[in-house]
């Protein structure tokens, strides 16, 4: 009984994934034809549960014709599954070959069970039925699933996004177990065994864990992909709030009949909300540059030092004490510069950005916009004849922060 509600676990999982995923498969090929084909296998795996076997046999008149039904309909799924994938592998008419090989092997099984003893049940249990018969179903079934295999493994070769890839080494695997469940019924069928036969319900159940893996990958990663990018919305919408509040005329004003939700479902919307609040926040920083002072980088580079912020978090926390020095000094009402440009860091970039909007509420920014003010007050009395001489390189700040901290604008995503 508990080897029964383990596999019947497994078969509800395969169908809940299935359901789960069959709105969002069809705009990708390799995700329809896996899904196609992963749907045929669960049907045909249903019909092997003990109550749709009793459902089944008043309407198929009895329970032998259940049974080739069953077979039948294994035969059916792997005409399904290599004429799809072979088409997706582009092998021309090779799946005319496996076509041939299929109709042959039930014409045989079909043989061979008319000209055999009679039987009231064609399965591992009932007498009188031939072993021939049973090494021409699971003898098809196992070179069926190598040729998959192989196919699959072509697939993911060829494939170019991971997770299809992943997706299609999970198919393949669950087919490799598959290979192992045929060859422990042909054994138990050949040897009428019961103790190997034993082992067919955990390794069926494996093999249906294995199919549901596959299909609900793709989703299982992008709920991940828009759990992160949520993330970082939400980091980059208190800086967003906080500059368009300073510079409100930055603000793209959308009608609100194409304004997304606050809480968008697709990642199409979630894409759109983040790149209008990346742009936004970009033309504020454009509008506060002005007022920053040539020394604010390297102050700040300075203070991160003297607190032990690491190398590798430094620079999103410098970009941070500059825009946090700017937008005080613009509050303020602080004189701007014309000259002072935006510093060579990639504000565009949505990974850095939001590391650099984590950073913007710290105590730590905090504390170096009141460290910039008293030193600023001090530079203002004393102010040396010869500032070109003197006054830090702004050109040169830049080029060694730069240089300093490796720099690269292909920064991973968070």
């Amino acid at each position: 009984m508990a080897d029964h509600l383990g596999v019947i676990l497994s078969v509800a999982l395969l169908w809940a994934t299935l359901i789960l995923r069959a709105p969002f498969v069809w705009r990708d090929r390799f995700a329809r034809i896996l899904w196609i084909a992963l749907a045929s296998v669960a049907f045909a795996t249903t019909l092997y549960l003990p109550w749709v076997i009793h459902a089944l046999a008043p309407l198929l008149s009895s329970e032998r014709a259940v049974d080739l039904t069953r077979h039948a309909s294994q035969m059916a799924t792997y005409v399904t599954i290599a004429v799809l994938f072979s088409f997706a592998a582009r092998f021309g008419r090779i799946h005319l070959i496996y076509l041939t090989f299929t109709a042959a092997t039930v014409c045989a099984m079909a043989a061979i069970l008319s000209t055999g003893p009679p039987h009231d049940r064609v399965v591992s249990t009932a007498p009188g039925v031939p072993i021939e018969y049973w090494i021409a179903l699971f003898g098809h079934h196992i070179v069926s699933d190598i040729g998959i295999i192989a196919v699959t493994i072509i697939l993911a070769s060829r494939v170019k996004r991971t997770e299809t890839r992943w997706t299609l080494i999970l198919f393949a695997t669950a087919r490799i177990v598959a290979v192992v469940l045929w060859s422990i019924l042909l054994a138990g069928n050949i040897t009428h065994q019961r103790s190997i036969l034993e082992w067919v319900p955990p390794v069926l159940g494996l093999k249906e864990v294995l199919l549901a893996a596959s299909v609900a990958l793709p989703g299982i990663t992008a709920i991940t992909r828009w759990v992160v990018d949520q993330r970082r919305l939400h980091r980059i919408s208190g800086l967003w709030s906080e500059l368009t509040t300073q510079f409100p005329n930055v603000v793209l004003h959308v009608p609100a009949a194409v304004e997304p939700r606050l809480l968008p479902r697709h990642r199409e919307e979630l894409d759109w909300i983040t790149y209008r609040k990346v742009i936004e926040i970009n033309d504020a920083i454009t509008e506060l540059a002005p007022y920053t002072r040539e020394h604010t980088l390297e102050d700040a580079d300075r203070f991160l030092i003297a607190r032990r912020v690491p190398a590798r978090r430094r620079q999103p926390a410098a970009a941070a004490c500059w825009l946090a020095a700017a937008a005080h000094a613009h509050r303020h009402n602080h004189p701007p510069d014309a000259n002072i440009r935006v510093p060579p860091m990639p504000f565009d970039d949505n990974a850095f950005l939001a590391q650099t909007a984590a950073w913007y509420h710290t105590p730590m920014v905090a504390d170096f916009v009141d460290t910039s003010l008293e030193q600023r007050e001090n530079r203002r009395n004393q102010i040396q004849p010869h500032a070109s001489e003197t006054g830090p390189d702004r050109r040169g700040i830049l080029e060694r922060w730069t240089r300093k901290e490796g720099f690269d604008r292909r920064a991973d995503r968070i």
